[in-house]
Parts: structure tokens; sequence; C-alpha cells
């Protein structure tokens, strides 16, 4: 029998095919196995390079308005996931070999929890590595997870992996003047939920 999928990989994109990209090659070219992907499109253009990318890698690929606002379309990315997991990345995020075996692999390990949280390297355009951060391993919750997410601004996408069910509780990110509150959203999760830092 075919394990179900835990995990669902959805990437929001306006305008940035060549940066999406790459962040789709680090999915399905990097990863000894493929979870659903989701790309969702809030452009107004019609790119030839997306029709492309969707009959190269076969993604869902969901056609927003191209006037819904950020933080409202992440809203709607979050619950587009038919899994218990959401991995969501920014068209400009990419995902290091090996990384989804090692999410999922906590996944089935760390219990009733909001969110996991990985290491992170911050890359230049050209791909080199300007700094990196990876988290003590643990699991904490409450005022401990609040403080260990709080204190490390690392703790942020694309680092972060979210319970769909938590997600939806919490009534998803908050809005900061008009930009997504990820970490703030990641510091709730986890002071309600629990985290699970993973130390890569």
């Amino acid at each position: 029998s075919v394990m179900s999928d835990p995990l669902t990989v959805v990437i929001p994109t306006r305008d940035r095919p060549d940066l999406l990209k790459l962040a789709l090659a680090s999915v399905y070219e990097r990863q000894t196995r493929v979870p659903p992907v989701i790309v969702s499109d809030n452009s107004r253009a019609v790119h030839s390079e997306m029709v492309a990318l969707q009959h190269k890698y076969g993604f869902t690929y969901v056609r927003q308005s191209g006037d819904v606002p950020l933080t409202e379309h992440h809203n709607a990315c979050l619950g587009m996931a038919r899994t218990p997991w959401v991995w969501m990345l920014h068209d400009d995020d990419e995902i290091m070999p090996g990384a989804i075996a090692e999410v999922e692999s906590a996944l089935a390990d760390c219990g009733a929890i909001g969110l996991i949280v990985g290491g992170v390297e911050h890359i230049s355009g050209k791909g080199d590595v300007v700094r990196s951060w990876a988290p003590a391993a643990g699991t904490m919750r409450g005022d401990t997870a609040a403080r260990a997410i709080g204190l490390d601004w690392q703790a942020r996408a694309p680092s972060q992996v979210f319970s769909v069910e938590a997600a939806r509780r919490l009534g998803g990110y908050p809005n900061t003047a008009g930009v997504t509150g990820d970490y703030a959203f990641a510091v709730l999760m986890g002071s309600q939920f629990g985290v699970t830092f993973l130390p890569r």
C-alpha cells in the first residue's frame, strides 16, 4: 500500500518565472521523493514559461485573479493543501537536497504540534551562501516555544512547515501593514500548538 502523503509544498508566485524555475527544480530534481506540489499564480500576465514549467513537472496550477492582496493570497495557499502539513515556499526559495525526506521523517515522530522549523541558508543571486543558521534540536511549547522562535529572526519562511489544522484554528497569517506576518504567525503557532526544531 502506498503511504498517504503527509505534506504538500505550496508556492505562491507572481511574475517571477525565472526564480520559480529554481524553486521547482529544488523540489523536483533534488529530492528523493516529491510530495504533492501546488503553484498559486497571482499574476495578471500569462507567462509562457509557466506553461512550460507546468508541462515539465505536472504540479497543480491554481490561477488567481492577479488582484488578491499578499496576505490573502498566502492564506488561500495555506488552505489549498489536502494533507495534514503544508510547506509554504516563496518563489525565490529553494529546498536543500534531501530536505523533504528529513521533514517527513520528523513529521512521523513529532506528535501533535503546530510547526516544524528547520535551518536556513541565505544565498546570493549567484547561489553563494551569504550566511546560514540551524536551530538546536528539540520540541517546545508555550512561552518557551514563543521565546525560541521570537528571539531568532531566522525562524521564518522557508524554514517553516505548518500543521494545516493548527493554521486553520489560528485563522491564518496576520496582515502586518500589508505584509504577511509569517514570523508572528510562527511565534503564535509554536506558543499555542508547539514547535519541533530540526538542526539542519
